[in-house]
């Protein structure tokens, strides 16, 4: 990454983070994806003196071992839930699997349930609109077992609703 680049995310990040801390309320629930631009925008964050009574919880599962622990999801949502003093919640679970079986036995595990109950809640949903180096790095497009076996998320659908989405464009 360039120097410009980076001096894009970061300043992406701080007001991101800026708008965020300003549009945050009690009660809300937060979610997260992971990648550079999230990274930026929790690093932003004011640290809070006292908790801001949020609920931070992942929006897609983790990369399965193919991203750097610093972009992953769970890093994210833990890192911003201890800014904001916060109840965080994280994803022990892949975004893709291979094989649909073990997917759906994820999808009916008690703790998707749990995770995915906070997505229907959702007041702000942080995602970076980048492709992922690791989904598309040798054939231009994630393969056809992952596209069947992808976890959808509310993050990926478009009648989501929530009182405001902050979406990053540096992935």
């Amino acid at each position: 990454m360039g120097l410009l680049e980076e001096e894009q995310l970061s300043a992406m990040g701080q007001h991101g983070a800026l708008l965020v801390d300003r549009l945050l309320e009690p009660g809300d629930i937060i979610g997260f994806s992971w990648g550079r631009a999230v990274r930026s925008l929790v690093e932003n964050l004011p640290q809070a003196s006292q908790s801001r009574q949020v609920i931070c919880v992942p929006i897609i599962g983790g990369p399965s071992g193919k991203l750097e622990s610093r972009y992953h999801v769970n890093t994210l949502t833990y890192g911003a839930a201890a800014r904001l003093k916060a109840e965080s919640h994280l994803a022990d679970f892949p975004a893709l699997l291979d094989n649909p079986l073990i997917r759906n036995g994820i999808m009916q595990s008690q703790h998707f349930k749990t995770i995915s109950s906070y997505w229907d809640s959702l007041d702000v949903a942080l995602v970076g609109i980048g492709s992922p180096p690791f989904a598309t790095a040798q054939t231009g497009t994630p393969s056809t077992a992952a596209k069947r076996a992808t976890i959808s998320t509310p993050a990926t659908s478009p009648g989501i609703s929530v009182r405001v989405s902050t979406i990053l464009t540096a992935g």
